[in-house]
């Protein structure tokens, strides 16, 4: 049977919306189970706080680069080649991405989706409740939060037959399925657009290995004078 090829365009807003929705039911029972014996580790939150949200800021900066990093390795792992890993931030947009530029099995594709979430999400939550580091669970909880999209897609997944063929394609959101079913006849949560292209048509050229737009650096540079002078201001008033 021939298979077919489409451009899949997220719904952006839809997945922040369910990012927001499910970080916040986590938020709360995150506060409940502290105060369960499940949180005896936590101690009173101490310190200056100014100074150690900065920190922790600058720590999640390098954690979401780690959350792009576990997916291109896993796409390596899963048989992509590293030569067709590429990343790319696009701030203006809330986003940061890994780009695997030549097709995957979807089993490639799903467990590379999940394993961000897993490792540096539910596996560190875990671990912090361990430690009763406030740093680390509130690290895991925005993890999780910037894997909306990624379950949002996992889920999709969920739908597509076993022999699907998975490539992501442009800069932030939108991806290539090579597959014999045909995705134009229902809608799929937080899926905006499918279309059916033609023979020939969306042949990319070879993507740059790293690629950040220059709305990235604006806004980049802006929080990072933020943060030096909240981190001034916390010192000086220590």
């Amino acid at each position: 049977m021939k298979k077919n090829r489409y451009q899949i365009e997220y719904n952006l807003v839809t997945m922040n919306i369910f990012g927001t929705i499910y970080t916040i039911l986590l938020s709360i029972g995150t506060f409940f189970l502290i105060k369960t014996p499940l949180g005896n580790n936590f101690g009173d939150i101490g310190g200056n706080l100014i100074l150690d949200m900065s920190i922790i800021f600058i720590l999640y900066l390098f954690w979401i680069c780690l959350h792009e990093a576990i997916h291109g390795l896993f796409y390596c792992i899963g048989g992509a080649k590293w030569k067709d890993i590429s990343f790319g931030a696009a701030l203006e947009k809330g986003i940061l991405y890994c780009k695997c530029s030549n097709l995957i099995t979807k089993k490639n594709a799903m467990i590379s989706l999940q394993a961000p979430l897993v490792i540096i999400g539910i596996i560190t939550y875990i671990i912090s409740f361990l430690t009763g580091s406030y740093a680390l669970l509130i690290l895991s909880i925005a993890n999780i939060y910037g894997a909306c999209g990624d379950i949002v897609v996992f889920n999709f997944f969920t739908h597509l037959d076993k022999d699907t063929m998975f490539k992501e394609i442009g800069d932030t959101s939108t991806f290539m399925l090579v597959t014999k079913e045909d995705l134009t006849k229902r809608k799929y949560f937080g899926i905006k657009k499918i279309t059916l292209l033609k023979e020939g048509e969306l042949e990319e050229k070879e993507s740059k290995k790293i690629k950040i737009s220059k709305e990235s650096i604006i806004i980049f540079i802006i929080l990072l004078i933020i943060i030096i002078l909240d981190i001034i201001l916390a010192l000086l008033e220590g």
